[in-house]
């Protein structure tokens, strides 16, 4: 018996995704180079709403938060 195949929800999965990698990444030696990865906006903005919140709590500095915000307004172009 074969079944078709599922299909995708719509959520925002991946936008939990996205949130769940800046989470693990922001505040530790690979940050910068996940940061410079940075070019989907979408991914970008979910990135910089966690380093938000981070930045607030003290975890991470300023200049962090400003460099993620410069890739979403990279990737908006």
């Amino acid at each position: 018996m074969t079944r078709a195949p599922r299909t995708r929800k719509e959520s925002n999965s991946g936008d939990m995704t996205h949130r769940a990698e800046a989470r693990r990444f922001l505040g530790t030696h690979m940050q910068q180079a996940m940061i410079r990865g940075l070019n989907d906006e979408e991914r970008a903005r979910a990135w910089l709403g966690v380093a938000n919140a981070k930045y607030q709590e003290g975890e991470i500095g300023k200049g962090i938060v400003e460099n993620i915000a410069k890739k979403v307004q990279a990737a908006q172009e």
